[in-house]
């Protein structure tokens, strides 16, 4: 996947292409999710932007099931030419390895695991 050069990067164009890069993950259909922005980073020789994609597999039974998160971290250079990509990596809710894209081949179980840890710390919460 072809990221967006520094000079034509907004907050939407980097929201598009996560959902771009995120249509090549092999995912079963029943997931679905939602993309938020969350945040901007001044730094002095870039600038840092930050989205959470929320993943969840809701079905008749679990309407509201548990959602997965997997942040997206977008640093737009201020010092490199403007017509270099920008650099893109990600990382799974409560995992702080880094991923690239391109590097790192995403799997669905992540997102199973993720979900299957917070039902079961719920269930140990409720027999407290």
């Amino acid at each position: 996947m072809e990221w967006v050069t520094a000079k034509d990067f907004t907050v939407e164009v980097g929201k598009e292409q996560i959902v771009e890069f995120i249509r090549t993950w092999q995912l079963e259909p029943t997931w679905i999710y939602s993309l938020n922005f969350l945040y901007c980073a001044e730094e002095e020789e870039k600038t840092t932007y930050h989205y959470l994609a929320n993943f969840s597999t809701p079905s008749p039974q679990k309407p509201i099931p548990t959602a997965a998160g997997v942040y997206f971290v977008m640093d737009v250079s201020k010092v490199e030419p403007q017509v270099e990509p920008i650099d893109v990596h990600f990382f799974v809710e409560s995992n702080r390895l880094k991923h690239t894209p391109g590097k790192t081949r995403f799997t669905e179980k992540w997102l199973l695991d993720i979900i299957e840890c917070k039902i079961a710390a719920s269930e140990a919460m409720r027999k407290m």
